[in-house]
């Protein structure tokens, strides 16, 4: 997709790889993109990756990182005297002269043409003056002195918005018919990955705003010394919570110690917030976690069976019904990956007799989340295909018949479903139960 700008505009990170892919072995790349993205993790993970889609496209055997704003023209052109011995008129004499030496990235190119460096040039909006001869020669797989290095191959990263000043014209000319831009926006729904901590995944629900997940705007005089929020900010925050547990199992002796909910949010407030998050967003971390925690003891099957939220008896109206009702199908939706014949199930009595299937649908229109239903329904589907590929053993018949069972008890919770929409004249409804009904088929046709 192209953005009003002209520039290709994706909004994932598998999409800015395939991207990448596709236009490399042509032109040199410019990644344009927030601070803190992950633009630079990316390309930093792209050691021996194919570039291309052919049989014969080059692979990555080693990344480069150049971090251009720190850097001057010195640093890529560097002068030593050298005495060389000359013959003339029969006679040896020794003379000095100038020569400059390169990067090793630069040797290491000639000296080993059979192998592919991917070097990737990052700030490049705070490049000086100076380097912008330098810059050029880099996109067009050349040394500074000229050279052609056709096993070089160059990606570039800008970091825009109102953080950061450029020190270089991007309109111009000479820039931009030397890189090819790919603009990366990624949206809110690309940070919800199942990559990090498992406290992180369960939070991640309810960071609904862009502003929770990137905030870089900290021109405030008052914010000056406050940290940026930003997609690294997680990937820090997760590593800083592995590390802390593992630390805590020590000291307790426990091999498989769990930070809580509470003991999280307290990190939070005490410690974690400043160091990874802008004020906003650690104290709506905190919050999140002391949600959780107050609520892990709901009865959530009453909650579904009940078909609405009474704030006053779920959560003596201290949270917002939207927190519950997230709260609420996040709950039921480990209970049904874990046991899938959790959604046949019945709760109620005499004619308000239904499945928990059933119930969690009532629930999930009744609140306007028809969404996540249909999203889970998906999720379970093809939840059959990984486990049947996971087993090693072909003659494994056990563990064969066990998926077999799941899949069955989710065909019967289906019929039930479809069962319970047939009837139903709400358009919403009736596209939910095509939906339903066809990946009911999908999943027989798998069994």
């Amino acid at each position: 997709m192209a953005s009003a700008k002209g520039s290709i505009v994706v909004r994932t990170e598998e999409n800015l790889l395939k991207m990448i892919k596709k236009v490399l072995p042509k032109r040199t790349v410019l990644i344009v993109g927030e601070a803190g993205t992950g633009k630079t993790v990316l390309v930093e993970n792209m050691k021996g990756q194919k570039i291309g889609f052919t049989e014969n496209s080059p692979v990555i055997d080693e990344v480069v990182v150049l971090r251009l704003g720190a850097m001057s023209s010195e640093d890529f052109i560097i002068p030593f005297v050298k005495e060389r011995e000359t013959v003339k008129d029969g006679h040896k004499l020794k003379e000095k002269v100038v020569e400059t030496a390169e990067l090793s990235i630069f040797k290491a190119a000639k000296d080993n043409p059979h192998k592919n460096y991917l070097l990737f040039l990052d700030e490049v909006n705070r490049v000086s003056h100076d380097m912008q001869k330098i810059l050029f020669s880099l996109a067009e797989q050349k040394t500074p002195q000229g050279e052609h290095l056709p096993n070089i191959y160059v990606i570039a990263a800008i970091n825009h918005g109102d953080a950061y000043d450029l020190d270089i014209e991007i309109s111009d000319i000479a820039l931009k018919r030397r890189f090819a831009f790919i603009e990366f926006a990624p949206e809110v729904d690309n940070f919800k990955t199942d990559k990090s901590h498992r406290l992180i995944q369960e939070i991640k629900p309810y960071l609904t705003r862009t502003d929770d997940i990137i905030d870089t705007n900290l021109k405030d005089a008052d914010k000056v010394f406050e940290q940026a929020t930003t997609y690294g900010s997680y990937a820090s925050y997760s590593s800083y919570l592995e590390e802390l547990e593992a630390e805590l199992a020590i000291e307790s002796g426990k091999d498989d110690f769990k930070l809580s909910y509470e003991e999280a949010a307290n990190d939070m407030v005490t410690t974690a917030g400043p160091l990874y998050f802008k004020g906003e967003t650690a104290n709506k971390i905190a919050d999140i976690f002391f949600m959780l925690e107050n609520t892990k003891s709901f009865d959530f099957e009453q909650i579904i069976e009940d078909g609405k939220v009474d704030r006053n008896k779920w959560g003596d109206g201290k949270y917002s019904e939207n927190d519950i009702v997230t709260r609420t199908y996040y709950a039921i939706r480990e209970k049904i990956l874990t046991d899938i014949a959790f959604l046949n199930k019945k709760r109620g009595t005499g004619a308000k007799t239904k499945t928990n299937g059933v119930n969690l649908l009532s629930f999930m229109v009744a609140n306007k989340k028809t969404n996540l239903f249909m999203a889970l329904m998906q999720d379970i589907n093809g939840m059959f295909d990984k486990e049947r590929a996971q087993i090693k053993d072909a003659d494994d018949k056990t563990s064969k018949q066990a998926i077999d069972l799941k899949q069955m008890a989710f065909i019967t919770a289906s019929v039930e479903i479809n069962s319970f929409l047939a009837n139903s004249k709400d358009p919403d409804l009736q596209a939910v139960q095509t939906k339903v009904r066809q990946i009911a088929e999908l999943c027989k046709k798998t069994k």
